[in-house]
C-alpha cells in the first residue's frame, strides 16, 4: 500500500517536551496507532498495528517528503493537541539539550561543549541561535493542518490521575467503531517513559560479538522495554524480538535479539544467547555503575525553572523575544483553553502582561 493512499483518522500535534511518546505509548495500547511525521519511507507497518483508528505526529522534525504530500495537506481532520507551560517546555528542553549532550560525550569520551552547560548561553542557543526553537510551536505546527474538531491537552492531564479521563475524551472525539469498548491497561499509566534514565537505556543497551556478525542483543529494564519496542520500531524502523529475560541484583532485564534477517538466525538464537551469556552479568553491573555517574553529573548541570525565570529577569533581551514569541504562538491556546494560561503557574510569573 503506497503512503499516498494513506487516509489519516486524525493529527496528532505535540511540540517536543510535551509528553508526545507517553501519550503516543497509551493510545497504541487502545489499538490507536499514529507514525511520526519524521517517518521514512513504506509505513504499512503502522497501519497494520492499528485496530482502531490512524493518525499522523505532527512535532517540529523535519516530515519525509511522501508523508508531506500524503498527509499533511489533508484538511478537516479531528486534531488531537498537546501543550504545555512555556517556561517549564524551555526548561525541559534544555536538560534534554544538556543530558543528551553528557550521554554522547560520555559514550565517545569527548569535552562538554560549554555553550550546553553554561544556562545563559543554552537559553541564548536556543532563544536566538538560528535552530528550529523546541518551545516555539504551538500554534505554528497547528496551523500546518486544518484542525476540525479540536481537543486541547496540557502535559499535566497526561498525569496518572489525570490520563483516563483524557484518553477517553480522544476515544470520543474519534468517534470510530462505537460499539468497541473503551478499555485502558492501568498498568501501562504513571510510568516515566521519557525520562533520562530511560534515554540512558537507549545509549547503553547494545552488546555485540564478533563471532555474531551482524547480530545484536539489546538488554532494558523489564518495565520500560515495551515501551523502547514501540519506539525502537516507530522512530527508526529496528525489529526488536525479545527472547530471554533474567534478573540481576533484585532488578529483572529483558533481552531481544536484533538482526537484519530474523528468520535466518531463529532457530539458533539460544546458542547465540548462550554465548552473550558469561558477559551479560558483569556488562550489567558495569553499564549501571557507569550510568549512576552519568546521572551525577546531569544533577549538576541541570536546569530549574526557577532558574530560566532568573536569567530572563536578568536579561531583558531574551525576555522581551522570548514574550514576543510566545504572544504569538499562544494565540490558539487562549482561544482554545484560555483556563490554562491561569494555570500556567511558571509562564504567569513572567508572561502576566502578554496580552
Amino acid at each position: 500500500m503506497p503512503s499516498r493512499v494513506v487516509m489519516l483518522d486524525f493529527y496528532f500535534v505535540a511540540p517536543h517536551g510535551t509528553g508526545s511518546f507517553s501519550l503516543a505509548y497509551y493510545l497504541k495500547t487502545l489499538g490507536i496507532g499514529c507514525f511520526r511525521q519524521s517517518t521514512r519511507g513504506d509505513i504499512r507497518e503502522y497501519i497494520a498495528g492499528q485496530t482502531h483508528c490512524l493518525g499522523l505526529n505532527i512535532d517540529n522534525s523535519k516530515p519525509s517528503e511522501e508523508n508531506e504530500k500524503a498527509c499533511i495537506k489533508r484538511g478537516g481532520v479531528p486534531t488531537v493537541w498537546l501543550v504545555r507551560d512555556p517556561v517549564d517546555l524551555l526548561c525541559s528542553n534544555c536538560n534534554f539539550i544538556i543530558s543528551s549532550s553528557i550521554l554522547r560525550c560520555s559514550a565517545w569520551q569527548q569535552q562538554l561543549p560549554v555553550k550546553y552547560l553554561v544556562p545563559e548561553m543554552l537559553l541564548e542557543y536556543l532563544l536566538l541561535g538560528e535552530v528550529n526553537p523546541y518551545y516555539c510551536n504551538y500554534s505554528s505546527q497547528l496551523l500546518k493542518v486544518k484542525p476540525f474538531p479540536l481537543l486541547c491537552l496540557d502535559t499535566s492531564e497526561l498525569s496518572s490521575e489525570h490520563i483516563e479521563s483524557s484518553l477517553r475524551s480522544i476515544w470520543e472525539l474519534l468517534e470510530r467503531d462505537q460499539e468497541r469498548e473503551f478499555v485502558l491497561d492501568t498498568s501501562t499509566v504513571g510510568k516515566n517513559f521519557n525520562s533520562f534514565k530511560s534515554r540512558m537505556q537507549i545509549f547503553f543497551s547494545q552488546l555485540s560479538l564478533d563471532e555474531c556478525p551482524g547480530i545484536r542483543i539489546h538488554i532494558y529494564t523489564k518495565d520500560y522495554f515495551p515501551y523502547m519496542r514501540y519506539t525502537k520500531m516507530w522512530t527508526e524502523n529496528i525489529l526488536l524480538f525479545d527472547l530471554y529475560n533474567f534478573t540481576i541484583d533484585g532488578n529483572t532485564y529483558v533481552l531481544c535479539l536484533q538482526c537484519d534477517n530474523f528468520d535466518m538466525v531463529k532457530k539458533s538464537a539460544e546458542s547465540i544467547f548462550a554465548r552473550f551469556e558469561k558477559y551479560i552479568s558483569g556488562y550489567i553491573r558495569m553499564r549501571n555503575s557507569y550510568l549512576q555517574s552519568v546521572s551525577l553529573t546531569l544533577d549538576a548541570f541541570k536546569i530549574t525553572s526557577q532558574r530560566i525565570l532568573e536569567i530572563l529577569e536578568a536579561d531583558k533581551r531574551l525576555k522581551t523575544h522570548f514574550l514576543r514569541t510566545q504572544h504569538k504562538e499562544l494565540r490558539l491556546v487562549k482561544k482554545f483553553r484560555p483556563d490554562l494560561l491561569e494555570r500556567w503557574t511558571s509562564f504567569a510569573q513572567i508572561g502576566a502582561d502578554i496580552w
